[in-house]
């Protein structure tokens, strides 16, 4: 009888192993200058070869990478003018299927800025005309992409969580070349879009710029979905819990002999 318990426990324990087994993330890189017309104003206004020189996984370990980032951006203006200002652009993502609650992680700055000010809001929209909004907030989870006597700080987080999920953090600086505190920066910001568009296709994003004295600039658009179709991964803990069936299983027919 005790060795019956003790098998189905062990065995009751492996299948939770196989169970508790994680599906990879599915990651979808745009490469935005094939959808939409790009701009060198990085390269125009602050000697781009510092910015292209940036690996796409950043240098300030994030652990986001931009594998379809080469450095141009897109400015946030109307009629494709820089210094035109405020202004929106949509850009047509295809459809990107979502399985699962996805996030959609951006390298964006704007230049000048206000603290505390309201300088993007950013509007995914789904194949189903559902939208979602997010704003990006000075200071807060977005900032001037030069460090001078603008918006500087990152907090991370919008204070008002009305303004959506968004967290944001510094994904490059060019301190290794230059060898000073970060003259220049590219921030990630993560936007987790509803639960509710699992089964539904990414299929647009606009980003406005409601601000008057600042323009925006995206750089890099990733969807990574946490309940795509990769291969299985086991988890760390998953793999000492099936290491420990096997070994109760090899206890057990010990003790049977």
């Amino acid at each position: 009888m005790r060795t019956f318990f003790y098998k189905g426990a062990v065995l009751g324990a492996m299948l939770f192993s196989f169970a508790a087994v994680g599906r990879a993330d599915d990651v979808t890189n745009v490469n935005l200058c094939v959808i939409v017309t790009c701009n060198n104003l990085w390269t125009y206004q602050y000697n781009g070869n510092l910015i292209s020189a940036a690996p796409n996984t950043g240098n300030t370990g994030t652990g986001i990478i931009f594998t379809d980032w080469n450095g141009a951006d897109v400015a946030i203006s109307p009629s494709g003018t820089n210094y035109a200002y405020p202004g929106s652009a949509t850009i047509q993502l295809g459809a990107i299927a979502l399985t699962s609650s996805a996030t959609v992680n951006t390298l964006m700055s704007n230049f000048f800025g206000t603290a505390n000010a309201v300088e993007a809001v950013v509007t995914f929209t789904n194949s189903k005309g559902a939208t979602a909004s997010f704003s990006l907030v000075g200071d807060q989870t977005i900032r001037d992409y030069n460090n001078y006597i603008y918006t500087n700080a990152l907090q991370g987080f919008n204070s008002n969580a009305a303004l959506g999920s968004v967290t944001a953090q510094e994904w490059w600086n060019d301190q290794a070349q230059l060898g000073n505190d970060s003259l220049q920066r590219l921030d990630v910001q993560s936007f987790v879009l509803p639960a509710s568009w699992a089964g539904t296709d990414l299929v647009s994003m606009t980003v406005s710029n409601p601000q008057s004295g600042d323009w925006d600039v995206l750089s890099g658009v990733q969807v990574v979905d946490a309940g795509g179709g990769g291969a299985s991964v086991p988890e760390p803990a998953t793999l000492a819990l099936f290491g420990l069936g096997v070994l109760g299983l090899g206890l057990t027919r010990r003790r049977q002999c």
